[in-house]
């Protein structure tokens, strides 16, 4: 959202993505000396950057391969934001916020520097009034759904308004943003249910997902692939948690990424401990996944495949557009 706003206001950025936007990919080389980047908290890679300014949109606790507790997590994000020669942009819920003298506020209904008010969603959409202190206010509307993106517009105006970009600017830039590829995409129907793909690994990403799913008021059907056998074994708890809604649970097997099998964190536990509360389905085979999708879906639903991994690649071969 930020490198679209610094685009609009023709500032040449260059910008650099964990995620390909819809766009201009994963990449945009540009014509100033703006530079734009997704940092990375995995072992503590984004303490190696040297910002300007800093925006801090959560500090969740992921990673336990590396970082020990959330405690040592907090300690590299405190020293990350120390490093901003500016401001660091931050959610004035954090409590982490306290002892910054150089911290913007930014909250959904509460005081900061930057606040939402009247939020309203339809489907999925959001429209609200940014109001910034000291100003006035304006109203911004989304095109892309999840009430977390209003979170995301929010962090990015309070930035982008640090770097002199008229409001109008950045509204105009919001209102055109088309999204991230596995965020919340749609990648076609199933049975004539709308399907789509999201890269939620971490069990707030999906609670915030599945929030905004709700919103489409459609019966649910979730397929979710765990990425890494130490996150699910170490926020077992709070995965079974978040898949505590209404929906059909099909869990498949899991994304290794870099990591050895572990039965504790496996995908089968994941669904094993899930069955205690509710029906889960497990798989490990794609062909079986797809002809449970096709035997299971109806016109009435709407699919989100989630994870990090390879489903995003079986998703869009079931999906068809």
């Amino acid at each position: 959202m930020l490198g679209h706003i610094f685009i609009k206001a023709k500032k040449k950025p260059t910008i650099h993505l964990g995620g390909i936007d819809l766009s201009f990919g994963n990449f945009l080389i540009g014509k100033s000396n703006y530079f734009i980047t997704e940092a990375c908290e995995y072992k503590a890679n984004f303490l190696q950057i040297k910002p300007t300014t800093v925006t801090i949109m959560n500090m969740d606790f992921d990673h336990g391969d590396f970082y020990k507790n959330k405690r040592q997590l907090i300690s590299a994000y405190r020293k990350f934001a120390k490093s901003a020669r500016e401001n660091v942009f931050m959610t004035a819920s954090d409590r982490n916020i306290n002892n910054f003298k150089n911290a913007v506020t930014y909250a959904t209904e509460r005081k900061a520097d930057y606040e939402i008010r009247k939020l309203k969603e339809r489907r999925g959409k959001c429209r609200f009034y940014i109001y910034e202190r000291g100003g006035g206010r304006i109203k911004i509307h989304l095109r892309i759904i999840g009430k977390y993106n209003a979170h995301n517009a929010l962090a990015a105006y309070a930035t982008a308004r640090h770097y002199g970009i008229k409001p109008k600017i950045i509204k105009k830039a919001l209102w055109s943003f088309r999204g991230i590829e596995r965020r919340m995409e749609y990648i076609g129907k199933i049975n004539g249910a709308e399907a789509y793909a999201d890269y939620a690994h971490h069990p707030n990403e999906i609670k915030a997902a599945l929030a905004a799913l709700k919103k489409l008021n459609k019966n649910l059907v979730v397929i979710f692939q765990p990425h890494t056998y130490s996150r699910t074994r170490l926020l077992m708890d709070e995965f079974v948690s978040a898949f505590r809604v209404k929906a059909v649970i099909c869990i498949y097997s899991t994304y290794s990424a870099r990591e050895d099998y572990d039965e504790s964190g496996s995908a089968l536990t994941l669904c094993e401990n899930l069955s205690k509360h509710k029906h889960c389905n497990y798989f490990d085979d794609i062909s079986a996944l797809k002809h449970f999708l096709h035997g299971t879906v109806r016109k009435k639903d709407a699919v989100v495949f989630m994870g990090a991994g390879n489903i995003y690649n079986f998703a869009k071969d079931i999906a068809q557009i």
